[in-house]
């Protein structure tokens, strides 16, 4: 999990290509899938598949999701990228 989201912070910072110019929403659908790929490995890291009920998905889609709101961040830092 720990090298996926180093991956992920990465992809975050370096120069990417316009996906969204050649195909509208292909950006937003590949960030979806990228996390919902994290929050699945976090939950399997903390092991919230061997615990019933539903509520305790609730900690790895919040650190994912507050993971994601830091990348943002660190996007409006960094001059060849944008956060949106």
């Amino acid at each position: 999990m720990c090298a996926y989201a180093s991956l992920v912070g990465l992809l975050s910072v370096t120069p990417s290509l316009d996906l969204g110019a050649v195909l509208p929403g292909l950006d937003k659908m590949g960030h979806l899938c990228e996390y919902l790929v994290f929050a699945w490995l976090f939950a399997v890291a903390i092991r919230v598949d061997q615990v019933e009920g539903r509520a305790d998905w609730l900690v790895p889609w919040t650190c994912v999701t507050v993971y994601g709101l830091l990348m943002e961040v660190i996007q409006l830092l960094v001059p060849w990228r944008s956060a949106d």
